[in-house]
């Protein structure tokens, strides 16, 4: 995040880190979903990818 906002002018910062923060809570809301569903499948590829 220090470098977006060394790179970005203060008055145009708010798009820039929601942009960067957006597919963080994107893959944090997911991930119980998709492992939860690989697990309702088998085991084995819900341990895969944690």
């Amino acid at each position: 995040m220090a470098a977006i906002s060394d790179i970005t002018p203060r008055e145009r910062l708010g798009r820039p880190l929601g942009l960067f923060a957006a597919p963080q809570a994107a893959g944090q809301s997911f991930s119980p979903v998709v492992s939860g569903t690989s697990a309702a499948v088998h085991w084995r590829p819900a341990c895969a990818a944690p």
